[in-house]
């Protein structure tokens, strides 16, 4: 989690540009959308509460919403 879900520690940058790309089916890929569900769901079975180091991941897939609620993807 020091990557915020999704970074290279050493420079900061995506460590991969089609982990943000939302894929479908998304169980051909691992992407943030299916990443951010691993987490939702060990949440859910443990009763924490989500972790912040996420807030960045979850901004980007805010971010692919489209005005009708779907996701804009890959």
């Amino acid at each position: 989690m020091e990557r915020s879900l999704f970074r290279r520690l050493a420079s900061g940058k995506p460590a991969d540009d089609q982990f943000l790309c939302l894929h479908h089916p998304n169980r051909w890929h691992y992407d943030i959308l299916r990443t951010l569900d691993h987490f939702r769901s060990a949440s859910k079975f443990t009763g924490a509460e989500p972790d912040p180091r996420l807030a960045e991941a979850i901004a980007h897939l805010r971010s692919k919403r489209l005005a009708d609620g779907t996701e804009q993807r890959a």
